[in-house]
């Protein structure tokens, strides 16, 4: 192992670089304009990775191909470091090689006269700043998904005194009431568990976000769960005169997931389905299964959504434009929630749809997740 190394600088740099004359270079530009680096240089891939064991560096600068092998065989070791690639061969494959490699944050291409050298000091202090302010991104949402959690915590104990409130009134523990003031206290009881899911929503995304969440795998009929979750939401329906129908070829069917979170996400789809369906609307569900999966369609004939939002709809920073036609809005988290609860499951959601002919959304479901341990139990 070849290490050559000068003290006392501010930046901690590592080049891997097997060609004498390169690395004799970088030492030269490194001396001659003093710039503030403690580097270390290593002719190749197996004395880098000796020295990134021990040692953490503020950036690699990192040849593509050396003796020893290729670059791409230090993504683990470097993940939490910039790297920047540099290589004789300049082309765009290889490019895109790097960045699914994990291992890529700045690209340059060696030159005979190698005046790339020159560039190799303004991409070091732009990767290092780069890394800084994506340092104090990662705390600020540290930081944020702490305080969401504190709130949605102390907004529970309240919410769950009017629940009790209102479902004690609903049932005549404190008397009689009267059929308006029974409808008045339905109408509180139904925004009360809106505001449940609201608060839940932003939990969960805080959770998942964190890498927090966990997935408990358990088989459970996927028919009678989803005849449960039509019969909670029956209200909702009845407020519009919504005919909602349930595909009657459907029988028995188990599948092996998280009750809980698959619950959540056919809730959200049937309940955003039921928001965005004009009165005396129609909202079809149907469960169709294959040899590998199982998909629960969606189909309502509402306000729908242009081709060009689709993609907006799964993301929690971006309210979708609103549509033609009378519609409620919420807080755009459920489906960016239920599409990361999806995934998770190994499976996947595609939505469908046209401006003033309803939309499709289809949740796919794999027979036999691949997460699934024996103890039914998933750290994600």
């Amino acid at each position: 192992m070849e290490l050559e190394t000068a003290q006392n600088k501010r930046h901690k740099i590592l080049l891997v670089e097997d060609n004498e004359i390169d690395r004799t270079a970088f030492i030269r530009l490194v001396e001659e304009k003093k710039l503030p680096y403690d580097y270390t240089v290593a002719k190749g891939l197996t004395d880098s990775m000796d020295i990134l064991n021990d040692k953490k560096y503020d950036v690699v600068v990192l040849n593509y191909i050396l003796d020893d092998g290729i670059a791409f065989g230090l993504p683990e070791l470097t993940k939490d470091t910039p790297v920047i690639m540099i290589t004789g061969v300049g082309d765009e494959e290889i490019a895109a090689k790097a960045v699914k490699a994990g291992i890529y944050d700045y690209y340059l291409v060696k030159d005979i006269n190698r005046s790339y050298l020159n560039i190799i000091p303004a991409a070091i202090e732009k990767v290092i700043e780069r890394k800084k302010t994506m340092d104090k991104l990662q705390e600020f949402n540290v930081l944020k998904n702490e305080f969401i959690a504190n709130v949605s915590h102390e907004l529970r104990t309240p919410l769950t005194i009017f629940k009790y409130v209102i479902s004690n009134a609903l049932a005549g523990v404190n008397g009689p009431i009267s059929p308006s003031l029974r409808q008045k206290l339905e109408i509180a009881d139904e925004a009360v568990k809106r505001l449940a899911r609201v608060i839940n929503n932003f939990n969960d995304i805080s959770e998942i976000e964190a890498g927090n969440l966990v997935l408990r795998f358990t088989e459970f009929d996927l028919k009678s769960e989803i005849i449960r979750i039509l019969n909670s939401l029956l209200p909702l329906t009845k407020e519009k005169n919504i005919e909602l129908k349930l595909n009657p070829s459907i029988c028995d069917l188990p599948i092996n997931a998280d009750c809980k979170r698959i619950s959540q996400v056919l809730t959200e789809i049937i309940d955003n389905a039921i928001k965005f369906t004009k009165q005396n609307g129609h909202i079809n569900i149907s469960v169709q299964k294959t040899d590998s999966e199982v998909y629960i369609e969606v189909n309502n004939d509402g306000v729908g959504v242009d081709v060009s939002e689709i993609e907006n709809i799964f993301d929690r920073f971006v309210k979708v434009k609103k549509t033609t036609g009378a519609a409620e809005h919420g807080t755009e988290l459920g489906f960016s929630i239920a599409k990361k609860l999806v995934e998770m499951h190994d499976g996947r959601i595609e939505v469908q749809g046209r401006p003033d002919h309803g939309t499709n959304v289809t949740v796919f479901l794999p027979l036999d997740p691949k997460y699934v341990s024996e103890s039914e139990t998933v750290m994600v």
